[in-house]
């Protein structure tokens, strides 16, 4: 059975899911947003990114 939490009840969510997505309903979708946004747009994008430390760290993790 699976347990559903509020945004509130989880008090890093924000921190870890960033805000470069309005799509968090589902943590593979929003890791799998990110991470094209890293691959296809790069760090430094046209439109800078809400939470761009998420970007480097996908692209920092690619990198090794």
């Amino acid at each position: 059975m699976s347990k559903v939490y509020d945004v509130t009840e989880a008090s890093d969510f924000w921190t870890v899911v960033g805000h470069n997505t309005e799509y968090v309903i589902s943590p593979e979708e929003c890791m799998a947003d990110n991470f094209s946004y890293a691959v296809v747009r790069g760090i430094n994008p046209a439109t800078p990114y809400n939470s761009p430390q998420l970007i480097q760290n996908i692209i920092t993790a690619l990198k090794r």
